[in-house]
Parts: C-alpha cells; structure tokens; sequence
C-alpha cells in the first residue's frame, strides 16, 4: 500500500478498468431540454411564445456539444484499474467536474492489502430550500487489513479540497471514512455497481451490500444537528452543509470556516 508516480500505470495491463461517464449526463440534459423545445411546435402548445423556446434549445445544443465533445475527444478519466496482482486508485478523479488535469501520483493497494469490498447505501435526508430532500448514495468499500499510511491520507485530502474547488455538490469521489476504509463514490462511474460488482468479485471477496440510513433532521436535538452538519461537510455536501448552518446555527464565516478545517483535519473512524 504506497503512492506511486501516475506514470507507472502506463505500462500496466488493465484486466479491468472503471471509468468516468459523466458524459452520459450531459446528453440526457440535452434530451430533456430537447423535449421541451419540441413542446412548443407540438399541437398542445396553443399560444406560446415561439421565441421562448430557443432558450430550452440553445441549452440542449449546449449539452448535447460538451457531451459529445467530453466522449470522443476527451481521454475519460479512471478511477480504479485491476491489474494482476494490485488495485490502482487514482485520487484525482474529479467525476468529469473542474479542469482535467494530468494526475501525479495514484494509490496503489496491493492484493494481499485488500481484506474485502462491499458495496455501501449511504441515505441521507437533509433540509432544503424547497422541502425535504432525500439523497441516496452508492459507493464501493474497500475493507484493507491495514490502515493506510499518512502520505496517502494527506494525497486524499488534496484530493478533496480539489474537488470542493469545482463547485460540485456531492460526495466525494475518494473517502476515509473509517481506519482500514477507502470508500469510492460510484456516481457516473462505468460499468455500473452491479456489473463491477461481479466483475471485482472474480479478484476479492465480497461482502453483503449494506445500507446505512441517518436520521431525519427533524428528529435531532441541538447538538445532533451540529454533528449532522459536520457529516455532511465531511462528506463533500458543501451546499447543504451551509444550508443547515444558516438555519440552525448562524455560525459567523470565520466561525464556520474554522470548525470546517476543524473538521477537515479530523480523522473519523469507523468499524
């Protein structure tokens, strides 16, 4: 278990490889924008303003060329790469948000490092502007023997202020959630988690699926809520995470700041 230079994985043999395809969402935006144009001309639309439809149009030709561009002439980004004997993680990955930056280095986890994987449901009701709003998220757990070195915890950090940068709403790609945990958000991630699922599980033993559900805001106490806030902040939900603090807790910027590097720099352990 050590960081490498990204370099090194040139050379190696795939026997799997899990990629980005976030592309994928950039056409279903222009589909469903596309719909919308189309509505105007349909027999429905009555007495509509013809002109307001070139604004869904213009924003379905906008998606529909980055989704093109990002799948044909972008090199797509990888997460996780099988090899022979060792599992390659790669901490930049950004799920297709911010700038595509050449990685430097990548984790790499050595067979005999890897005790398990499991794939995780994490839900997650939060309070929003518009209601409450029910997230559910599935990431792969990789369950090592051991707990990973420092360096490799700080090149996860970086990772993930990296990522805040982008202005993404979501949970981390790359997570430390317990001592002997590394947790890959399997968001836009081809192929999907029940075929990698299988295909990992001809390398590693997989444990039973399983979900963890938080509480509902509204049954939490003071001080929980705070704790809920500080989950969400360290789970990369930036926005709902203000969101919470501007409701209950009124915490001044610096104030906020402050207990966000608090939390940042904690490590969390979990079983």
């Amino acid at each position: 278990m050590e960081l490498k230079p990204f370099k090194s994985a040139a050379g190696e043999r795939p026997l799997l490889l899990f990629q980005d395809h976030s592309w994928k969402g950039l056409l279903q935006g222009a589909a469903f924008f596309g719909v919308i144009a189309l509505a105007a001309f349909g027999p429905f639309s009555g007495r509509m303003n013809y002109g307001l439809a070139l604004i869904p149009a213009l924003m379905a030709g906008s998606f529909f060329f980055l989704g093109i561009r990002r799948s044909l002439f972008i090199e797509r980004p990888w997460i996780l790469m099988k090899t022979k004997d060792t599992l390659l993680v790669n901490p930049a990955f950004s799920g297709g948000h911010g700038p595509h930056l050449p990685p430097d280095t990548l984790i790499l986890l050595r067979d005999q490092d890897i005790h398990s994987l499991c794939y995780t449901c994490e839900v997650f009701q939060v309070a929003h502007r518009f209601g409450a709003t029910r997230h559910h998220f599935i990431s792969l757990d990789i369950r090592l023997h051991h707990p990973p070195p420092e360096e490799i915890r700080q090149r996860i950090e970086e990772g993930q202020k990296a990522f805040r940068t982008t202005g993404k709403e979501g949970p981390f790609p790359l997570r430390l959630p317990g001592s002997r945990i590394l947790r890959i958000n399997w968001a836009w991630i081809t192929p999907p988690e029940k075929e990698a699922e299988k295909q990992l599980g001809i390398y590693y033993p997989v444990a039973q699926r399983r979900k963890v559900i938080y509480p509902a805001l509204e049954l939490l106490d003071g001080d929980l809520k705070r704790f809920y806030m500080a989950q969400l902040w360290k789970m990369g939900m930036t926005r709902e995470a203000a969101f919470l603090n501007n409701r209950f807790f009124r915490l001044a910027e610096d104030d906020l700041a402050l207990l966000q590097q608090q939390l940042d720099g904690d490590d969390s352990r979990e079983s």
